[in-house]
């Protein structure tokens, strides 16, 4: 998205993530929730949709109204402002309204005057100057973020009282942002939407395949479904692991009407892990998705241990592993700085622990501790999830439960979950 928009050099944050692994204020962390997913309706098209027809509507009557003489084949005359309207409407119908408005009003300065195109070579400058007094200074990014910070903006584009007080909410002011210019991945969409209406999406490919595809905002489905042929997108996703539920669908129907119709097919059958591990994951996935894997291929393994009491319990357990022929192994965090300090602490033991903590750290193998949020994605040959306790994962909280589902099922033939004092209630039955 940043390259299509132009904006290579922009850095990105996620500070919807940053607030919702980090702050401990559930009434913030569900705001900034609500807010994220706000954003990322696919019904946000028809909000910026609507603004820019608003914009346009007011800045049409703040213009003269334009006449073109043409060389040789005489003058339009001055050009109503309810004919320009009309081709603004007509522009607005479909993506790329800058580049349809000026070939719409090219078309009427050649009807009006039975001239061709070449005789409109002189007049270049006097067309774009009209094209860039309706649609010029409407840059994605500023634009997007006027409208979505100005009450009287989101009210004269149509937008009902309980949205507008969800988007205009700011539960992420904690969260410090980064020097320099930068973009937040929960407003990518909007912006890239912004820019669709004014000048569309470009050329169409052949066909579209999302992986992780419960990570993408209804929103980017609808922009999508302009980028490619109908049918010719396909989405493969757990919604489960949504661990960036907070943009993406609550359901399948979403990314449906998203798409303006889809297939949806299931896969209930569960390869990957073992049976102990399929089953201890599948149960915590439960109580929040009605969507999960309740079958599994029968492979059996190791039952699923539960480690209590001091390090040493942990770093035990990992010796064992290692022992038993266990290459790659994870200690799963719920924070980041937890995993950062695992090395160190566990060095007494002999343990040689690789700490991943940036999203661009490439995994090559061996003992690693890893945030939750980075393990999404990654398969070990055994995994101990650490701090699993209450007091790390809310039982009261979704987005928690989803973390611990995401951690669980980290493992292809061992899992272990670890807690200093008092497992959470979805692990004790494991």
């Amino acid at each position: 998205m940043l390259s299509f928009l132009g904006l290579e050099k922009m850095q990105v944050t996620d500070r919807t993530l940053t607030l919702l692994l980090a702050d401990q204020n559930n009434a913030r962390r569900a705001s900034a929730w609500k807010r994220a997913k706000a954003l990322g309706r696919a019904s946000i098209y028809d909000l910026i949709h609507e603004h820019v027809r608003q914009e346009l509507w007011e800045r049409l009557h703040k213009v003269a109204e334009p006449s073109f003489d043409v060389p040789g084949r005489g003058s339009t005359g001055p050009i109503p402002r309810a004919d320009l309207w009309e081709l603004i409407e007509g522009a607005l119908s479909q993506p790329g309204a800058t580049e349809r408005f000026e070939a719409g009003l090219r078309e009427l300065i050649l009807r009006r005057t039975n001239a061709s195109e070449a005789d409109l070579r002189p007049l270049e400058k006097d067309i774009s100057r009209v094209v860039t007094s309706l649609f010029g200074r409407m840059l994605p990014v500023s634009e997007t973020r006027r409208l979505l910070g100005n009450e009287a903006l989101l009210e004269r584009a149509k937008v009902a009282e309980p949205l507008r007080r969800t988007l205009l909410s700011d539960p992420l002011s904690a969260i410090p942002l980064p020097k320099g210019s930068s973009v937040d991945v929960t407003e990518l969409p909007a912006i890239l939407a912004l820019r669709c209406i004014l000048h569309g999406l470009g050329e169409r490919w052949d066909h579209i395949l999302l992986d992780e595809a419960q990570d993408f905002q209804p929103l980017l489905y609808r922009l999508l479904a302009q980028a490619t042929r109908p049918g010719q997108l396909t989405a493969l996703g757990d919604l489960s692991q949504g661990l960036a539920g907070y943009k993406g669908p609550a359901n399948w129907e979403e990314v449906q009407q998203a798409l303006g119709g889809a297939d949806v097919s299931f896969l209930p059958m569960t390869y990957r892990s073992t049976a102990p591990i399929s089953e201890a994951s599948a149960r915590i996935a439960a109580t929040y998705s009605k969507v999960i894997h309740s079958e599994h291929i029968g492979r059996e393994g190791d039952p699923v241990q539960l480690l209590e009491g001091e390090l040493d319990t942990v770093a035990g357990h990992v010796q064992a592993l290692q022992d038993a022929g266990y290459a790659n192994i994870a200690l799963v965090t719920r924070r980041t700085i937890d995993a950062q300090r695992l090395p160190d602490a566990l060095a007494p033991f002999d343990l040689d622990v690789q700490a991943i903590t940036e999203p661009q750290h490439r995994y090559k193998g061996g003992l690693v501790s890893i945030p939750v949020q980075y393990a999404k994605g990654l398969e070990f040959d055994g995994c101990v999830v650490m701090d699993a306790d209450p007091q790390s994962y809310d039982p009261g909280t979704e987005y928690d439960s989803r973390l611990l589902y995401v951690a669980a099922s980290r493992g292809l033939h061992h899992l272990a979950f670890y807690s200093g004092g008092g497992f959470h209630p979805l692990v004790q039955g494991a």
